[in-house]
């Protein structure tokens, strides 16, 4: 992947926004984000689409959950990057998804014993 998919997310991206909502971007680099990685891509951000920084959410993909991963495959919609590496992150996403999905499902089992005990 030669530029970082930026992909924006959450309320502003399904277009459901108030006037207090932040800008959701996920960032996926193939390895982790350094601050000042995260730093150029806010402010890079700001500039390119005339947003105030604190309105500004960075999250880096590859340390969050398969889940959220998931999520902004399915609802995200890329801002900066290739449409290419746009698809093979939603594929591997939709892949780790699928495998952690019975972990998800004990531990909810798990929760509901303790929750009914």
């Amino acid at each position: 992947m030669k530029k970082p998919l930026v992909i924006a997310f959450g309320s502003q991206a399904k277009g459901r926004a108030t006037a207090t909502s932040d800008f959701d971007f996920a960032v996926f680099s193939g390895g982790p984000l350094s601050l000042s990685e995260r730093t150029d891509i806010g402010e890079s951000l700001s500039k390119k689409l005339n947003i105030n920084e604190d309105k500004i959410d960075i999250v880096d993909l590859y340390s969050v959950s398969p889940l959220l991963k998931f999520e902004v495959a399915k609802k995200g919609k890329l801002v900066e990057g290739e449409m290419f590496d746009f698809i093979r992150f939603k594929v591997r996403a939709l892949k780790e998804y699928e495998d952690t999905a019975k972990f998800r499902r004990l531990r909810e089992r798990i929760m509901m014993k303790d929750h009914v005990a």
